[in-house]
């Protein structure tokens, strides 16, 4: 069938009738002016093809030669728009369809991070979102070269990067610059005793020392001098370094009231969620974030299909409500909390320290409970000060 004959429509004709009424009837069709083509004929009956556009002229032709003719079959496009008018979901669906996936492929599905030694997928991708980069932006927004240089800057390990777009894939490489070994400080000073203590250990890279093994040091007092002596006889300022220990005691405190505020949950949890799909953030529940205190809860999900990942994401947020109530605490509970909030405090305030014994002292008291700690240590002491020419 030509093109041409398709976009106009055509119809197949069936006429039967006596011989010669029908042979008449054939004759005159070229005469009308008709176009028809494959036509057949087989005693009583004929067929043939015709344009659409023609088929009314057909009826008067019918009358004068008295056979019959039915349409028997029709193709074209002309019949093409009738069925779709009968099925308008069909149309606007594969309209709908045809749409969504030219949005969809202009869409970033997954970002691919490659060459990361110190940093962090998480890091880098953290500052490509800031850059407005993520699963679900549009590719046509997307300058690899500005990201990339933005990037680099809110990431100064990296010493070199690169944004590239492979399909709906997004790929970032990262270089990272190789750090110098910090170097040796040339300012002149002494080292000094960071806290009481006794010397345990001591051992001077460069400068003088003051104290031995054994000595008995006070905050502030001078361990190593950087005033160091030439063979000459004469001084010279170094940067005073060496590795210092020695025994230090320390004294902690708290106290536990018999009444203490505390918090409890309420039994009442509330769930707000939200769907973001490229650009656009749909939300899925109606419920507003409680009032008073909470403690929120956020969750991510990242929808798969067949394994690979889709540019949408389910974020769900948790909110538990909580009151404030002021409980009276039983001795077990007030040495159990005396006892914890005693160990933070050691862990805060004597950071890199050995501990070598400890001894700890109850006091009870009409209003609660106090505990007095006392721990020997090993620590380094050592602290630079800096020697001040005038």
């Amino acid at each position: 069938m030509k093109f041409s004959r398709y976009l106009d429509g055509c119809v197949k004709v069936w006429v039967q009738g006596p011989p010669e009424r029908l042979h008449r009837f054939l004759s005159l069709l070229f005469p009308a002016g008709l176009e028809v083509w494959q036509v057949s004929r087989r005693d009583q009956e004929a067929s043939f093809w015709m344009k659409a556009s023609q088929a009314r002229r057909l009826r008067p032709l019918r009358r004068r030669c008295r056979v019959k003719a039915h349409f028997v079959e029709k193709r074209g496009l002309l019949f093409q728009k009738r069925r779709l008018r009968e099925r308008q979901g069909l149309f606007w669906g594969a309209i709908l369809g045809g749409l969504l996936v030219w949005y969809l492929s202009g869409g970033v599905w997954q970002i691919e991070v490659e060459g990361c030694r110190s940093l962090s997928e998480e890091q880098v991708l953290a500052a490509a979102r800031a850059e407005g980069v993520f699963p679900g932006c549009r590719l046509g927004d997307l300058d690899g070269k500005t990201v990339a240089r933005a990037m680099q800057s809110a990431l100064p390990q990296a010493g070199w990067m690169a944004v590239n777009t492979n399909g709906c894939t997004v790929e970032i490489v990262v270089s990272e610059r190789e750090e110098p070994a910090p170097a040796e400080s040339e300012t002149p000073c002494n080292l000094v005793a960071e806290c009481d203590g006794v010397i345990t250990s001591l051992s001077v890279m460069e400068g003088t020392a003051a104290v031995v093994d054994g000595s008995v040091v006070a905050k502030g007092q001078l361990l190593v001098s950087g005033v160091q002596e030439n063979k000459d006889g004469s001084m010279h300022l170094v940067h005073a370094t060496a590795q210092i220990k020695a025994t230090t005691t320390h004294t902690l405190t708290v106290t536990v009231s018999k009444e203490e505020p505390r918090l409890f949950w309420q039994g009442d949890t509330v769930w707000r969620g939200q769907m973001s799909a490229f650009s656009l953030t749909l939300p899925l529940t109606l419920q507003a974030a409680p009032d008073g205190l909470s403690v929120r809860r956020q969750l991510e999900e990242p929808a798969y299909l067949f394994g690979e990942p889709l540019p949408f994401v389910c974020r769900w947020e948790q909110y538990d409500s909580l009151q404030m109530k002021t409980v009276t605490l039983t001795e077990q509970d007030m040495r159990k909390t005396a006892q914890m909030r005693l160990l933070l405090i050691e862990r805060q305030q004597l950071e890199g320290c050995t501990v070598l014994s400890s001894s700890v002292k109850e006091t009870w008291t009409e209003e609660g409970l106090t505990l007095t700690a006392t721990l020997q240590c090993e620590q380094k002491i050592g602290k630079e000060q800096e020697i001040l020419l005038q």
